[in-house]
């Protein structure tokens, strides 16, 4: 496809459709705006009226749904190449793997060609299985091999997901789709993609994590519920009002919930140095519930007059500082699953 003759609210409109299926994610007309304004070569285009005419190669118009892929966190790279250029140019210099790289490209093709004629004879689903494909270099090409097939098959998911089919629907991975505004203004405990803090929202603040002092005071509460529920705890989320300071309850595999929670967890979304008068109404939580010891979860850090205190004092209290939430989010972030034609 050349060229796309299209309005300002036409253009809004699609991308927003497009990245809805892509991403999980609904964004508003102002969200769209703000990666225009911040994108160098995109930023003639913030702002448009609804009546603006535009005329925009397909080339670039796909940039921008691989830029607002990018930047939800939903792809890793803001460029995303076809499947075997950045393998080849990763291993060109290295005579021994660059011949390892080449067959693990041409087994990659008959895969994918195998993979289209299944397809299209109606057999089995329409989602591809890279099983044969990965096991097959590792078997025959060695662990390098199979660890070239493994990097070859993340270049494929992500160069489909930023693709644009211009020739029919795209089909969704997501069950349902979320508004990216809901994370900075709601309350809510809906995570549909997670038992307390939605996947889709985990990858954004991956990408943005500067933006986590913004989000929702709940919602903070709830992404730190998220960290303990995957470690393997089991957790329960307080109300949020009127919980007498006490913003997650977390026991460990195999302890019997009933009982004191071994692990009580106070959450602070603030840019300033957490006092020590917190410390000490953290402690006395932790005596008055009977738990082992407590957390202070925040996007700031602990002050030195806090850490003297539970030096001095011996409270069996640590905190989860910027620094430390931020390695947090990172380990939550997960690639998307699954590959369609």
């Amino acid at each position: 496809m050349g060229r796309l003759h299209i309005q300002g609210a036409g253009l809004y409109e699609s991308l927003a459709e497009i990245i809805g299926v892509k991403a999980g994610v609904a964004l508003s007309r102002c969200d769209i705006d703000t990666f225009f304004e911040e994108a160098d070569q995109f930023s003639e285009y913030a702002g448009a009226e609804d009546e603006d005419y535009f005329r925009i190669e397909s080339i670039v118009y796909e940039g921008m749904v691989e830029g607002l892929l990018f930047k939800l966190g939903r792809l890793e790279r803001p460029v995303n190449h076809l499947p075997g250029i950045r393998l080849f140019h990763a291993y060109k210099r290295n005579p021994k793997l660059r011949v390892v790289a080449l067959e693990v490209s041409r087994r990659h093709l008959a895969w994918m060609e195998g993979e289209i004629e299944r397809i299209d004879r109606g057999e089995g689903k329409r989602m591809l299985d890279p099983t044969p494909f990965v096991e097959g270099c590792f078997e025959s090409l060695g662990a390098i091999g199979g660890r070239m097939a493994l990097e070859m098959m993340d270049d494929h998911i992500a160069y489909e997901t930023a693709r644009v089919n211009w020739f029919g629907p795209q089909e969704s991975e997501w069950e349902n789709i979320i508004e990216l505004k809901s994370l900075f203004e709601s309350e809510k405990l809906d995570a549909h993609y997670g038992n307390f803090f939605d996947q889709r929202f985990i990858d954004y603040l991956n990408r943005n994590f500067s933006e986590v002092d913004k989000i929702n005071w709940r919602k903070f509460e709830q992404l730190s519920a998220e960290f303990f529920d995957r470690a393997g705890f089991s957790v329960k989320l307080g109300k949020g009002r009127n919980d007498d300071g006490v913003d997650i309850r977390a026991w460990r595999p195999g302890v019997n919930v009933n009982g004191p929670a071994q692990l009580i967890v106070q959450c602070k979304r603030q840019k300033t140095a957490i006092e020590k008068v917190v410390v000490k109404a953290l402690y006395a939580d932790v005596e008055n519930e009977g738990a082992e010891s407590g957390m202070i979860v925040t996007t700031s850090r602990l002050s030195p007059g806090a850490k003297a205190t539970c030096r001095a004092r011996h409270y069996p209290i640590v905190a989860s500082d910027r620094a430390t939430l931020q390695t947090w989010i990172r380990a939550l972030r997960r690639p998307g699953a699954g590959i369609g034609l």
